[in-house]
C-alpha cells in the first residue's frame, strides 16, 4: 500500500492500534489507525 492509496473492504475487526480490512478477491489489509486520513461508508 502507498501513500493516498484508496482502499475499499469491510472492517472485520478493529483495535486501539489497527484495523482488519477484509476485501473480495486481494489479501486482508490490516492497517495501522495513525496512517489512516478518513473512513468513508459506502452505501
Amino acid at each position: 500500500m502507498e501513500a493516498g492509496e484508496d482502499v475499499a473492504g469491510v472492517i472485520e475487526y478493529y483495535d486501539q492500534s489497527f484495523i482488519r480490512l477484509t476485501r473480495e478477491g486481494e489479501p486482508n489489509l490490516f492497517i495501522f489507525k495513525h496512517d489512516i486520513k478518513y473512513i468513508v461508508e459506502e452505501s
